[in-house]
């Protein structure tokens, strides 16, 4: 948990003022997040296209978080996502490479996604570290591993602090792959685990021990 807090500091809950939902924020964005309190949507949205454009990997990996979420047609906009994260992502931003990695999966890229995903996992980013765990689950751009083998990756989110390691766990305990001891201790975790997400979300919405990506958000992130 302290080396994730230091490597990946965020702004606190008071922006959710200006930001929806649940998703990583860095420290180094409360400066602008400042001069920008009070703004309206547009020129918010305006200015970050502003920072993203001078190369600022935060601004781009947001636009590119916010393309992502569904629109109320059930439609998202992929090819932005992917434009607005590749070049922070290739610079090497962890947030930027997790974000363009469901981008990718999305459209159907799946080895790609799966470099991605790899080369923000390795930078210790806590989203990509429990999503190892869903790819490898779902067979995305990864050998579909359904045996106890996955609690290994499983075990490195949790180690980082990610608050929904838990209630992965559980989730994966309940499907009775991993036999019926561990089912009945996921039903028995469940409603822990829901808390400690619950938590977790209400204390720090922004932070990446939070932030995990769910496809089936609607958005805009911005309000």
């Amino acid at each position: 948990m302290q080396m994730e807090s230091k490597r990946f500091s965020s702004i606190d809950r008071r922006w959710s003022c200006v930001l929806r939902g649940f998703v990583f924020v860095p420290a180094s964005a409360e400066h602008a997040l400042r001069r920008l309190q009070g703004c309206g949507t547009s020129e918010f949205v305006a200015e970050l296209h502003r920072l993203a454009a001078l190369g600022t990997a935060w601004a781009g990996a947001l636009l590119g978080y916010d393309a992502l979420l569904l629109h109320p047609d059930g439609s998202r906009d992929l090819t932005a996502a992917v434009s607005y994260c590749s070049a922070p992502a290739a610079k090497g931003d962890a947030l930027a490479q997790y974000v363009l990695a469901w981008a990718l999966l999305l459209s159907g890229k799946t080895s790609a996604a799966g470099r991605e995903l790899k080369k923000s996992a390795l930078q210790l980013f806590p989203p990509a570290l429990l999503d190892v765990v869903t790819f490898r689950w779902n067979g995305w751009a990864a050998t579909r591993t359904r045996d106890s083998s996955i609690l290994v990756s499983l075990r490195h989110a949790r180690d980082i602090g990610h608050v929904a390691a838990m209630y992965w766990r559980s989730s994966l305990y309940r499907t009775g792959n991993f036999g019926m001891p561990r089912r009945v201790i996921g039903y028995v975790l469940m409603p822990v685990a829901s808390c400690v997400l619950a938590f977790g979300r209400w204390r720090h919405p922004f932070s990446a021990t939070v932030f995990v990506f769910n496809a089936r958000a609607h958005g805009p992130l911005f309000t």
